[in-house]
């Protein structure tokens, strides 16, 4: 809730953490429930009004050769190979926002533990779908077309 106050906008891996495996698609990662927590405990804080004009969405960004910059374990990025001033490359994948509000909006059953788990691991496989989609996608930010901000 905080976050959404200051228009903050959180960055959660979904696995729960950086990839240990950076050559595993990501089909074939675990995502863990966590960030679909977040969202559903953010938007059920929410009045009527807010949920309107500033309901949190998730933008599923995917990341390639993040690994290689700041691998597992490592407190601080290299982002130059050794030996050489050559810079190491990352991809990043950005997709259209996901808005769950009408799904969490819908799930009323949560005195019932059993139920709240398979919503949450029904709405965590549909943001997977999501990220499965963007891997495939990609801007190349080495070609001399400059992005806009927006």
């Amino acid at each position: 809730r905080i976050c959404t106050q200051m228009g903050a906008c959180p960055v959660i891996f979904p696995e729960g953490t950086r990839s240990r495996d950076p050559n595993k698609e990501v089909k074939d990662r675990k995502f863990k429930t966590g960030i679909i927590q977040m969202l559903v405990a953010t938007i059920n804080a929410l009045d009527e009004e807010q949920k309107k004009s500033n309901s949190p969405v998730i933008i599923p960004v995917y990341l390639s050769g993040a690994e290689t910059i700041m691998p597992v374990g490592q407190s601080l990025p290299k982002f130059r190979e050794k030996g050489t001033l050559r810079r190491k490359e990352i991809i990043i994948n950005i997709g259209n926002p996901i808005d769950l509000l009408p799904k969490i909006e819908d799930f009323d059953d949560y005195g019932n533990r059993k139920e709240v788990m398979r919503f949450l691991r029904s709405l965590t496989a549909l943001l997977k779908e999501h990220f499965v989609a963007v891997q495939d996608e990609s801007i190349d930010l080495n070609d001399d077309e400059t992005l806009e901000p927006y």
